[in-house]
């Protein structure tokens, strides 16, 4: 139970925005993120992972269900990640129009949000971030990639700036 901001209403749900939990689920945690909730790029981090697990099961259910209008069929269980966290290698970064910072853009309110690392992101792509921080100007978008297997990274668009360590 909460008390919600309504942010967007749509024709078919209203986009809102929690204010205050007054009854938090059995299954919530605090989010590990500092930027949970302003960045919107993470949706899961206050569920407990397992129970993470079991909600998409469900949504997949459901979608079969409502769009495809198939129904008792078996889905099994979401198989885990070994890596909860520091699995993603790709991120496509918003440049500020002040001062050159990279951050994400908020789903609803369509603001910058400046960040200074990510969770989800592998450690090269957060190092880049923190070297391209203030320096990218230049552009409107950065996008970083890390490849675990070959331990290359790749930036683009190509930047100008002499001053950007990488």
């Amino acid at each position: 139970k909460v008390v919600a901001e309504v942010l967007r209403e749509r024709r078919d749900y209203i986009s809102t925005r929690v204010i205050k939990v007054i009854k938090a689920s059995p299954f919530r945690i605090q989010a590990p993120c500092s930027f949970f909730g302003e960045c919107t790029g993470c949706q899961w981090q206050h569920v407990q992972y397992a129970h993470q697990l079991e909600m998409k099961q469900q949504i997949v259910l459901d979608c079969l269900a409502r769009i495809g209008g198939i129904s008792n069929v078996s889905v099994l269980p979401t198989i885990p990640s070994p890596l909860e966290l520091g699995y993603r290698n790709h991120a496509r970064f918003t440049v500020s129009r002040e001062g050159g910072r990279l951050g994400f853009i908020h789903r609803e309110t369509r603001r910058h949000v400046d960040i200074d690392h990510c969770l989800l992101m592998t450690p090269w792509i957060n190092g880049a971030l923190g070297k391209l921080q203030g320096r990218v100007a230049e552009t409107t978008q950065v996008s970083a990639r890390y490849g675990v297997n070959t331990r290359e990274g790749m930036l683009q668009p190509k930047l100008r700036n002499p001053d950007i360590p990488l």
